[in-house]
C-alpha cells in the first residue's frame, strides 16, 4: 500500500533537498519524528528518495540544475586521482574496506586505513602494539 503523504510535508522534504542541500539520511532525522507520528511507522531513506523521484516536477528547475553542476564538479575533481591511480601498478592497490570508517576503498597492498581517517582527529597509532619482522637473523 504506497503512502499518501501531504503536500506541505513534500514541500519540506525537497526544500530540505534542494534549498538546504541535505541528504536523504539528514532529512530522516530531521523529518522522522514528525513522519512517525502521522503514518505510525518509522520514515527511512528509501521514502525519502522516492519522494524525491515521484515529485520532482514540483521543484524549480535552476534548484535542479544546481545539484547537477554540483555532482559534475565532483566528477572533473575525482576523474584525475581515478587516472593517477590507473597509471600506478595494480600490484600495488588492494580494494579493501577501511578499519576505521568501514567504507570500501582504493587502498595501498600493505595499508588497511584509509587516508581521511587518518587524519581525523580521533585516529591514534601506536607503534608500541605493533610488532614487525626485518628479515634478518
Amino acid at each position: 500500500m504506497a503512502a499518501v503523504h501531504s503536500k506541505e510535508f513534500v514541500k519540506k522534504v525537497l526544500d530540505l533537498r534542494y534549498k538546504d542541500g541535505l541528504s536523504a539520511r539528514q532529512i530522516t532525522k530531521e523529518l522522522g519524528s514528525e513522519f512517525l507520528m502521522v503514518n505510525k511507522r518509522e520514515m527511512t531513506k528509501n521514502i525519502v528518495i522516492g519522494i524525491w523521484n515521484r515529485n520532482k516536477y514540483l521543484v524549480d528547475k535552476q534548484d535542479i540544475i544546481k545539484e547537477q553542476v554540483k555532482a559534475l564538479e565532483n566528477i572533473v575533481i575525482v576523474k584525475p586521482l581515478h587516472i593517477e591511480r590507473k597509471k600506478i601498478k595494480q600490484e600495488h592497490f588492494r580494494k579493501r574496506k577501511c578499519l576505521s570508517c568501514r567504507k570500501e576503498m582504493l587502498l595501498e597492498k600493505n595499508l588497511y586505513i584509509c587516508e581521511p581517517c587518518k587524519k581525523s582527529e580521533n585516529y591514534k597509532f601506536s607503534t608500541t602494539q605493533h610488532t614487525y619482522h626485518t628479515g634478518g637473523a
